[in-house]
């Protein structure tokens, strides 16, 4: 006799590029482990898409950040966080995976009529680097966190939070080593070019502040450096922004296909970065980078009352110390940042004391077990196997 097996549905929350990513990877994994017929619907972007996700609405209405940055979007925000634990308590999905974006996604869950199924949050939120007492209202809507950093699971264990480190995709989404000599190739770019890569961000806000600050940064390279060549990986919340580029006496590409970042990583010799995910995806590319970002003077403030680590960097916390130079707020200046990335492009010794650096912080990331995303699917179905 042949066994039924009844479908899942996974109902998904991601607010960001990152988490579009995170999910899609986690999507196929859940597809991959499962005999059963697997349901995916939400909120997510075009790579949960692609793997098989139904999106209530366009992601990117979520892409904002920082206390003054929000204001402006909040009746948005407050109408979707109430369209989104609506279509929760109407489908009943099995589970319920919120990626990174807690401040949307913890106020949807807080919203719910029932609990009626795990609740796990994908990507740990920064409790331990800022007013870590927030984890107490945490608690009450999420059942598991899974973490990607290896030290996050003793922090949460101190509030008997339950959490698994699965570690971060980037580790599993690194180019072979001849994409970056086909990748110069394809986009017609000198073998002898140094290849600056550009990372402004993946919020509208971000890339306002920080694109002219790397444009003026890269005429002032080009004076002193004839073969520099600039390449920019984009995403969609803000690819109209990024299209517009153009720099003095420096030839630029823009990468539209998420498939191409990769390979665009391995084909650059330095990097500018703003911060986020992008800066441990380029250290798992072993591209020396500068780290940058700057926010509204009013979120600024409130960050430094309040922040309680040295470092703003997924690559320094992780390293605990400092591996990439970070220029932020005040000294996220043209001045600054062009000196530092000089370096990097004259000193070979530095490069490659950074890139030393970057193979340690693979080295912690890396799990015997399985690839991070097949590890989080695996963690996914065992809480709801345990769930009561």
């Amino acid at each position: 006799m042949t066994e039924t097996l009844q479908r899942i549905h996974v109902f998904m929350i991601a607010g960001e590029p990152s988490g579009d990513a995170l999910g899609s990877y986690l999507i196929k994994e859940l597809k991959n482990i499962n005999k059963a017929e697997i349901y995916f619907s939400g909120v997510g972007g075009p790579l949960m898409a692609s793997a098989g996700f139904t999106s209530l609405f366009d992601y990117r209405q979520l892409a904002v950040m920082g206390f003054a940055e929000v204001l402006p979007s909040l009746p948005r925000l407050l109408m979707r966080i109430n369209e989104v634990s609506k279509e929760i308590d109407k489908v009943c999905p099995d589970i319920i995976v919120t990626i990174d974006s807690p401040s949307f996604g913890l106020r949807v869950l807080k919203r719910l009529k029932r609990h009626s199924q795990p609740r796990i949050h994908y990507v740990a939120p920064q409790f331990w680097a800022w007013r870590p007492n927030r984890i107490h209202k945490f608690k009450l809507y999420v059942d598991h966190v899974l973490a990607l950093f290896p030290f996050e699971p003793d922090f949460f264990k101190q509030f008997d939070m339950p959490c698994s480190f699965v570690s971060h995709p980037a580790i599993e989404t690194r180019s072979d080593g001849n994409a970056g000599e086909y990748f110069r190739k394809r986009f017609s770019i000198n073998s002898n070019s140094t290849v600056l890569c550009a990372l402004p961000g993946s919020r509208v806000s971000e890339v306002k502040r920080l694109l002219p600050i790397i444009i003026k940064v890269v005429e002032r390279l080009a004076l002193n450096h004839t073969d520099l060549h600039v390449v920019i990986p984009t995403v969609s919340t803000v690819n109209s922004l990024i299209k517009k580029t153009k720099i003095s006496g420096v030839p630029v590409t823009i990468i539209e296909n998420p498939k191409d970042k990769f390979a665009a990583y391995s084909a650059s010799d330095i990097a500018i970065t703003a911060s986020g995910t992008a800066s441990l995806e380029l250290a798992c590319a072993l591209v020396p980078a500068v780290v940058i970002y700057k926010v509204s003077w009013l979120t600024g403030l409130f960050a430094r009352l309040l922040l309680n680590v040295k470092h703003v960097s997924i690559v320094n916390l992780i390293a605990q110390k400092e591996v990439f130079p970070e220029f932020i707020q005040e000294n996220c200046n043209e001045t600054k940042i062009y000196n530092e990335v000089n370096r990097l492009i004259t000193d070979s010794n530095l490069r490659h004391k950074i890139i030393t650096e970057e193979s340690s912080v693979i080295k912690k990331l890396q799990t015997v077990e399985s690839s991070p995303s097949r590890k989080a699917a695996l963690e996914v179905m065992r809480i709801k196997q345990e769930f009561k």
